[in-house]
């Protein structure tokens, strides 16, 4: 009750006047634009991975891993800190939204880049993912893409869903959600989500409690909206670069433990028929708490990593003007943001019995301009955008983008091409770190472009290709020495192409291909970058047996490529195959059973070097609908 009236009181009165004109809504994907355009008509590579392709899931990293074009590395299940690699890019190059509002944490010693692992997938409608530098539109962190996660909306009638999972290894799961009116136009969502991995592979453990919230008008989608994220997570693993179960000298894990808070508003301030404001604000915080027994010297490496304790606090506010203006085929957007970021890390270092401290604290405030402008005709969509980000400490950084569509009337080819810029302000980590941190580091930059053909045949079949290529410079690097540090010092080319191709041989059966091959190198020697395969496939087969019994055939590929572990220094991985089968069977009207095989052929490869992979492993659900 006390939350009903804190929304009506606080937030209906702003947005009840865009209630006020329902408009007919289709699947709106705004991650790649300021401006309402549908995903059939952008000119930027854009995938949407759809809730029914989410419900077995485990993460949002298992999730991506199904796209070509992003291979994710995840040692030892959800236990162990994911990377992201998009099209051969580092793993902090993608910016990661929940609704629109980033996770990125610039405090974290991965240099901001978000643990996709420890975010499931019952909580969200779907996955938008733009595999193009949007620093242009998104600012500092965009240098390969966005990753946008959306909460499911409220409906005009009560739904709610109870969902209870056991499996395998001693996993379970349970997950309630409730979707329905608020009053006055308002619809809302919550979902209640906690989960236990159990214990996948050796060493690793994983558990986590999420309240996810959202309220917006029903039916529409862009006209504001209110988010609310509360999570916790325990996990434990053998640290980065230790070898693994199959490597590490000292068998002994990581203890982390994580707390995240995250709000965002966003509030239509003017309507008419041409012209929209709007105004939004968001916070995050997030703390860290981590215990490392360090990974043991080496021939490789002398040294070693030496045990630790931290904790870390990161805080970001931002608050954003919004101005939409529609003129005939032509459309515009522009506004300012203003960002300010707070961070520390409190611990210490053991170094033969004594402790060192290695703490840090920083803040920075950024200021930015953008502006947009779209035109969507008949044959034609063009779109451009510039933005200026004005970053504490640093010069003004400008960065811009511009696509075009071209859609000949009543062929079934499409042609589309793109260009765009990134920048990532150096991390508070790279900056603060008081051993290997660099107040003198400089903003890693972007520019990449790529051109796509797509056919589209009968209903159900379509194919699509796309050329691309991205140039990364100043990257920041770790340099031994001595004294060890970071510096800008890579420049990095990721040059590629990716396909897919999907048909439905009949109502019930259809297919689907997806594959990439890209070469990420160093742009001194030439190299193979580590953890970048050069090549990758992905395939579905969907088979729906009866109206009330759904099956899917899940294959993934994923090619030899290098990584580097402490005990043993760099070496191969070898290619690898994974299967999964999921079936899902409508018992009663509103019951549903789904059971997942997850690596049905037990195959035996490293997600990391001396990370065994989870093995063959049965997951069990059961949905109940009210």
């Amino acid at each position: 009750m006390l939350f009903r009236m804190f929304v009506l009181a606080g937030v209906a009165a702003p947005l009840a006047a865009a209630a006020q004109a329902p408009s007919p809504v289709a699947e709106l994907v705004v991650t790649a634009s300021r401006l309402t355009n549908s995903s059939a008509k952008s000119p930027f590579s854009i995938t949407v991975i759809p809730q029914a392709q989410l419900l077995g899931r485990q993460s949002v990293a298992d999730a991506l891993g199904t796209m070509a074009d992003i291979y994710v590395q995840a040692p030892g299940g959800r236990s162990g800190p994911s990377s992201i690699f998009l099209r051969g890019a580092d793993p902090n190059f993608s910016v990661v939204l929940l609704d629109g509002v980033p996770l990125n944490n610039s405090t974290n010693s991965r240099g901001g880049a978000v643990n996709v692992s420890e975010i499931g997938t019952a909580s969200l409608e779907r996955i938008e993912v733009v595999t193009s530098p949007l620093s242009g539109l998104y600012g500092s962190g965009a240098l390969a893409g966005v990753i946008n996660l959306v909460v499911p909306a409220g409906t005009d009638v009560h739904h709610l869903q109870a969902t209870i999972g056991a499996g395998s290894r001693g996993s379970a799961t349970a997950s309630a959600r409730w979707q329905g009116p608020i009053g006055k136009g308002f619809g809302g969502s919550l979902d209640v989500l906690t989960d236990n991995d159990g214990q996948p592979s050796p060493g690793s453990r994983f558990k986590a409690r999420v309240l996810t919230g959202k309220i917006a008008p029903l039916g529409q989608p862009d006209a504001g909206r209110l988010i609310v994220r509360l999570s916790e997570t325990a996990a434990g693993a053998f640290p980065d670069s230790s070898g693994g179960d199959r490597l590490a000298v000292r068998h002994l894990t990581d203890d982390r433990k994580g707390r995240e808070q995250l709000v965002g508003l966003t509030l239509p301030a003017y309507r008419s028929d041409k012209l929209r404001l709007d105004a939004s604000a968001a916070l995050l915080t997030r703390r860290d708490d981590t215990v490392s027994p360090g990974v043991a010297r080496s021939a490789i490496d002398p040294v070693g990593i030496p045990a630790a304790t931290d904790v870390s606090r990161y805080k970001r506010a931002a608050m954003q003007s919004v101005g939409r203006v529609d003129h005939g085929d032509w459309s515009f957007a522009g506004g300012m943001e203003a960002l300010r970021e707070t961070g520390s890390s409190t611990g210490k270092l053991s170094f033969g019995g004594y402790l060192v401290p290695n703490s840090f604290s920083l803040d920075r405030s950024t200021v930015s301009g953008f502006a947009e402008a779209n035109r969507a005709g008949t044959a034609w969509t063009l779109n451009s955008g510039v933005r200026l980000d004005n970053v504490q400490g640093l010069a003004p950084h400008l960065t811009a983008r511009a696509g075009v569509r071209y859609e000949p009337p009543g062929s079934k080819v499409v042609l589309r091409g793109s260009v765009g810029s990134g920048f990532k302000a150096p991390s508070f980590y790279a900056l603060g770190n008081p051993f290997v941190g660099n107040a003198n580091l400089k903003p890693e930059e972007s520019l990449g472009g790529e051109v796509g053909l797509t056919w589209a045949g009968a209903p159900g079949t379509l194919a699509a290709l796309t050329v691309f290529q991205t140039r990364f410079k100043g990257l920041i690097d770790f340099v031994p020495g001595p004294p060890p540090r970071l510096e800008n010092r890579n420049l990095v080319r990721s040059t590629g192409v990716s396909g897919q191709a999907t048909h439905a041989f009949t109502s019930r059966l259809s297919v689907s291909v997806q594959g990439q091959w890209a070469k990420t190198e160093d742009g001194a020697d030439g190299g193979q970058l580590l953890n970048r395969p050069r090549l990758r496939f992905n395939e579905m087969l969907a088979w729906q047996v009866s109206d009330g019994l759904n099956v899917t055939f899940r294959h993934s590929f994923t090619g030899a490529r290098d990584d580097y572990a402490t005990p043993v220094g760099v070496q191969s991985l070898d290619a690898y195959h994974s299967v999964s089968i999921e079936t899902a069977w409508t018992i009663l009207p509103a019951t549903t059973a789904r059971l997942v095989i997850d690596n049905a052929l037990n195959d035996k490869h490293e997600d990391a070097l001396g990370f065994s992979a989870p093995r063959s492993g049965i997951r069990f659900f059961l949905t109940q609908t009210f």
